[in-house]
């Protein structure tokens, strides 16, 4: 069979004309894909009300309200943490087999000071949520000492013990949705401030969540902060050690000679 030069010619140009279609292809898939998910991202937002907490005297927690949007046909995890801080624990366990005591200490170095998530049930159960956004979402930036002891078995442990003082929580039942329009779902979650959240800045993140996939993420801040007699004595702590030291002495002594007084006047304790 024989090609002339304008047949040559003719498939050329077609030979480079298809690469040239895949590759305007490929970049509007790659344009359609990012669109989606700027789209996504711009349908989650969440507020806090209030958004900043004052710890007065006689401050015994409080409660703020989340509200914000997901897009259609997602469901909401919403999550509360704090900066990562160094805590230090006593070890115990029996000694002798009898007697439980303290054995050791034990170090846990850039953890949450809080961990809260709130989310539906049905999203609770599923399989690899507390891996993606739950307790163990952060085990792996978490450092024991010391290095040998058990790890995951700690870091349960150290969990739970954080879920009785009431800064870890996993909550299925405060997450509530308000119907959905233009392609948005409504949702709005009441969340607990227990008096032991220190002040501090804290990130309350909202993730959109199709399926076990995440397609969208928003995040506001929630600030708690020290007024009146409880910022003067942690001023006083912090910048004035000294007198701070000299007061906590006086009073103590003042506590223990009213408390002496009282039991006189009683005939002393029995």
């Amino acid at each position: 069979m024989r090609y002339t030069k304008k047949s040559c010619k003719l498939l050329n140009t077609t030979a480079s004309v298809v690469p040239l279609q895949l590759i305007m292809a490929f970049i509007f898939a790659i344009a359609v894909v990012m669109a989606t998910d700027n789209c996504n991202a711009q349908n989650v937002s969440i507020k806090a009300d209030p958004s900043h907490i004052q710890i007065s005297a006689f401050y015994d927690g409080t409660s703020i309200k989340a509200t914000g949007t997901i897009p259609a046909g997602t469901d909401i995890v919403v999550r509360i943490t704090g900066e990562g801080e160094e805590i230090h624990l006593k070890k115990k366990g029996k000694v002798g087999g009898l007697l439980w005591m303290n054995t050791g200490a034990i170090s846990f170095k850039n953890i949450p000071a809080v961990f809260m998530v709130y989310t539906t049930p049905e999203m609770a159960k599923m399989e690899n949520l507390n891996e993606m956004l739950g307790y163990f979402s952060v085990k792996d930036k978490v450092e024991i000492e010391p290095a040998d002891e058990a790890k995951e078995f700690l870091f349960k442990e150290f969990t739970k013990l954080k879920e009785e003082e009431g800064v870890y929580i996993i909550d299925t039942k405060s997450v509530k949705y308000n119907g959905t329009s233009n392609g948005e779902r409504q949702f709005e979650i009441d969340i607990n401030v227990p008096p032991k959240m220190k002040p501090g800045e804290y990130s309350v993140e909202a993730y959109a969540l199709s399926g076990s996939n995440i397609v969208g993420k928003a995040d506001t801040e929630l600030i708690i902060s020290l007024i009146g007699f409880p910022a003067w004595i942690s001023g006083l702590a912090f910048g004035h050690e000294l007198l701070y030291g000299i007061m906590a002495v006086v009073v103590a002594v003042v506590a223990g000679l009213v408390t002496g007084m009282i039991f006189k006047d009683k005939g002393g304790a029995h």
